[in-house]
């Protein structure tokens, strides 16, 4: 099994990917509006990414999620 954040990660850089090519040869769109055009794709790719990254790893652990702590920084601050 492929750890939840890999598979999202490779996922968003594919969509990004796409999106790039599609807009270099077959669009061919260029210029400010292009700029703002990325700037949507890039972050709406990241945060379903993300979002779905997010359920996933909720139904895995029995829908809850947990703060991953490191035991050295709890054991520092007594």
């Amino acid at each position: 099994m492929i750890k939840i954040a890999l598979k999202y990660g490779i996922a968003v850089t594919l969509v990004i990917a796409a999106w790039v090519a599609l807009k270099h040869f077959v669009l061919h769109f260029e210029g400010p509006s292009a700029q703002l055009a990325d700037l949507a794709v890039f972050n709406f790719a990241a945060l379903v990414g993300l979002m779905l990254g997010i359920k996933s790893k909720r139904l895995a652990n029995g829908d809850s999620l947990t703060l991953a702590t490191d035991s050295r920084l709890e054991s520092q601050s007594r």
